[in-house]
Order: structure tokens, then C-alpha cells, then sequence
């Protein structure tokens, strides 16, 4: 019986002994000073010490985007090994959907770009040759749909130039030719006319810029092309004198007999006889009608003495003036 008690001391004083012993679990202490540090070094950090970790993401305006935010439990707490940890991973700042700004103009596109929160400073623009439209937007990054904080996204924006190319050799194509073929180049055309006696009619003389000169699309070229050999100039209207004599008798002139003498002409100026002279004559007098004679046409004279006409008009073509120059 006492044996039996005995025992029974024997095994209650083990209990409290085995029992709390076995019924203990170990506690750790959660770091401080994990907000800011990357999430995959805290990770690594709380299963090290036996933690279990479950991460949650949060937009933030500071803290950069897969680096901590804070813990709950919070660092500085004691918790039992195994306890779960909440881990709340910075998103970064709010992102938006990169907007489309290709087949915009890139003014346009910069002005979007910069009211939509972009940076200027960070606003890039490349030329590219194409044959788009002059300082159309042809390509970008990010592209379009792309999450991108605003403010810290650098934006390339890649804008048309005119492709560059050697000019051809215009000389000796028809007007036309050449019209045609710098038309499907997208070059501007500036015809100018001279006379050759080299190059056919119509037929390119000369192009500016010359042949083989690197130009751009919307360059202006000058095309000259020939109007031919030029032609003689026009014959020009002759001016001369027309020599009309008024002779009297030797007996009349012996005497001192006056006459009066009157002398018409008429010439290309003036279409119907007109009056020259009036006047008395007592002896042979020669009298200069001044003429002015168109090709084709002829100037005349008539001479009047006492009112009756004297001999046949005098009549000067204009090839007898030509002649007589």
C-alpha cells in the first residue's frame, strides 16, 4: 500500500516536469527597421527564423515598388515560431495605362504627354527618315497600354523626317518627263524657260540642284527647259527723210517769180495725207519730209506748186529704206 502511494508521488512529480516541457513552443522576435528594405531580403529574413510569411501588395507614393511597407505584427514584437507574418509590399506609386500618341504630330503628342503628368525633361525625341507625314509620330516606348507611372517614365518618341536620296540626271527628258518623275519622288517643281540652240524645244536644259545632289522630300527643284533657238527680233519701224525737190524755170528763177508751194506726206504715223510745208519758192528748193516707215508699209510725198500737183507722189518702201540705211 505505501509502496503503491509512493508510486503515485512518484509519477504527478514527473508530470509537472514533462509536460510544460513538452507543451512549449519557442518564441522569436520580429526584426525592426524592415520597412524599406526589398521584399525578397525580409523574406528571406522571417522563414530564417521560422516565420510564415504571406506578402500583400499596396500602392505607395514613397516607397519604391517590391520594397516593404510595413509588418504585422509589427518588427520589435515577440511572436511563436510558426506564426504567420503579413508583409506589405510597396506597388509603387499609381500606374496608369501608357496612351497611344503614334499618327499624332509630335507637338500634339509632347503637349498630351506633359498634361497627362509626363515630364518634359523626359520627353525624348528621335528623327527617323520615312515617307509619313514630316514630324508625324511613327513609333513609341512605352508602348501603348503599358503600366508606367507618369512622372518617372522616360517616353521615346521616334518622328518622320523626309527620306534622303540623290537627285537624277533631268537633262535632255521632256518637260513632262521630268515633271513626272520628280511628282513621284514628292518633290516640288519650279519650271523656268530659255532659249537654246543646243537642246530641242521642250527638252530639259538645266536642273538646280544639280544631278547626284542629296535632297529630301518637298525639296523644291528648278527644272529649265528649252523654248528652242530664240528667233531673229522683229523688224523695227525705220526713221528717214524723204528728199522732195520743187524746181522752177531758169526764166522764172531769172525774173524772181514766186510760187507757192505746198508738200503733203503721209507714212505709218499718219494714215491720210497731212500738211508739211506752205510757203513761196522763188528758185529750186529741196525739201526733207522726216518719215516714219513700218515693215510692209511705205511713206509718200506729193508736191504742190500754184495748187496744181508737180510729177508722181514720191513713194519710199520700207525695203528701199532698209536698203538705203
Amino acid at each position: 500500500m505505501f509502496l503503491t502511494f509512493f508510486l503515485l508521488l512518484i509519477s504527478i512529480g514527473a508530470a509537472f516536469v514533462i509536460v510544460p516541457k513538452l507543451l512549449h513552443v519557442d518564441e522569436v522576435l520580429i526584426p525592426e527597421d524592415l520597412a524599406g528594405m526589398e521584399y525578397s531580403e525580409v523574406y528571406e529574413a522571417l522563414t530564417a527564423l521560422g516565420l510564415t510569411v504571406e506578402k500583400e501588395t499596396m500602392l505607395h507614393e514613397e516607397i519604391p515598388e517590391d520594397h516593404v511597407v510595413r509588418t504585422n505584427p509589427e518588427g520589435g514584437r515577440t511572436v511563436k515560431v510558426n506564426s504567420i507574418i503579413t508583409v506589405y509590399v510597396s506597388e509603387g506609386k499609381e500606374k496608369i495605362e501608357m496612351v497611344e500618341v503614334t499618327e499624332t504630330d509630335k507637338e500634339q503628342a509632347r503637349r498630351t504627354l506633359i498634361r497627362l503628368g509626363f515630364k518634359e525633361e523626359n520627353i525624348e525625341e528621335v528623327p527617323k527618315e520615312s515617307d509619313s507625314i514630316e514630324n508625324l509620330i511613327i513609333e513609341q516606348l512605352p508602348l501603348p497600354g503599358e503600366k508606367i507611372v507618369p512622372e518617372e517614365t522616360v517616353v521615346i518618341l521616334t518622328y518622320s523626317i523626309p527620306m534622303k536620296f540623290s537627285l537624277e540626271n533631268l537633262h535632255g527628258l521632256t518637260r513632262l518627263e521630268a515633271i513626272e518623275r520628280l511628282n513621284n519622288l514628292g518633290l516640288n517643281i519650279d519650271v523656268k524657260e530659255e532659249y537654246s540652240d543646243r537642246i530641242p524645244e521642250d527638252h530639259v536644259i538645266d536642273q538646280k540642284p544639280a544631278r547626284e545632289t542629296i535632297v529630301q522630300k518637298g525639296t523644291t527643284v528648278t527644272v529649265i527647259v528649252s523654248l528652242g533657238p530664240e528667233p531673229e527680233p522683229p523688224p523695227e519701224p525705220i526713221n528717214t527723210v524723204i528728199v522732195a525737190p520743187v524746181p522752177l524755170s531758169p526764166e522764172d528763177e531769172m525774173a524772181g517769180i514766186e510760187y507757192p508751194v505746198i508738200i503733203t506726206y503721209r507714212d505709218s504715223n499718219v494714215s491720210e495725207h497731212t500738211l508739211f510745208v506752205e510757203r513761196n519758192i522763188s528758185k529750186l528748193t529741196e525739201f526733207r519730209v522726216p518719215v516714219t516707215i513700218n515693215p510692209g508699209d511705205k511713206a509718200e510725198v506729193i508736191r504742190y506748186i500754184a495748187g496744181e500737183q508737180y510729177g508722181d507722189p514720191i513713194i519710199l518702201t520700207y525695203e528701199e529704206a532698209l536698203a538705203n540705211q
